[in-house]
């Protein structure tokens, strides 16, 4: 198959998976929603013969971790979410997707940028993620009604009345996607996916 092809009907079957999830969150049980979602991904990347991006996965899910380790006591909200260990399990699979669903999306336009710089690449990057986080955390508290009742008494952001959170949660936040592309452009595995498929 055409690698230009390949790439559009791959770009428009990650799109619908994202937009669905999300989606899915609106209807049933949020934190299930995740679960089973991240699960299913690992099955479609596997499907779609992509199972160097579960490499991408695994460090947005240890960046999560270590995020929950840190933060697991600012997270209370107004659903019933699975909890282990005193751990409230919906954030670790809320920034687990989140930050692979922004790299998943970058990777389908990184070849534009392919002799550029870190920067360049960066600023990519971050002009997919700052909407993108803004936009999902304003459905999710407006429309989803999922909130973080540790951190509602928080102002949110002016523009939008979301991510209520003490400063530095909301600095860390918008810090954590690009923080996420660092780790993954100085390891080197930052265009595998792409790489993989040129060979074709």
């Amino acid at each position: 198959m055409n690698i230009n092809k390949l790439r559009k009907r791959l770009l428009l079957s990650d799109q619908l998976l994202i937009v669905l999830t999300i989606l899915l969150l609106g209807i049933f049980r949020p934190d299930i929603v995740l679960i089973i979602s991240y699960f299913i991904l690992i099955i479609y990347l596997l499907i779609t013969k992509r199972k160097l991006l579960l490499f991408h996965l695994a460090i947005s899910s240890f960046l999560s971790l270590l995020w929950l380790l840190i933060s697991y006591q600012e997270y209370n909200y107004n659903q019933d979410f699975l909890i282990i260990l005193n751990f409230n399990i919906f954030p670790f699979f809320s920034f687990s997707l989140g930050l692979f669903a922004l790299y998943l999306i970058y990777s389908h336009y990184e070849y534009k940028l392919k002799n550029k710089s870190y920067l360049r690449k960066l600023l990519l990057i971050i002009l997919i993620y700052f909407p993108l986080l803004i936009i999902v955390e304003t459905i999710a508290y407006h429309l989803f009604n999922i909130q973080n009742l540790a951190s509602k008494i928080y102002a949110g952001l002016p523009f939008c009345n979301c991510l209520h959170a003490q400063r530095w949660m909301q600095i860390f936040y918008f810090l954590m996607g690009p923080f996420y592309f660092t780790i993954i452009y100085f390891l080197k595995i930052n265009n595998i996916y792409l790489k993989k498929i040129s060979k074709k």
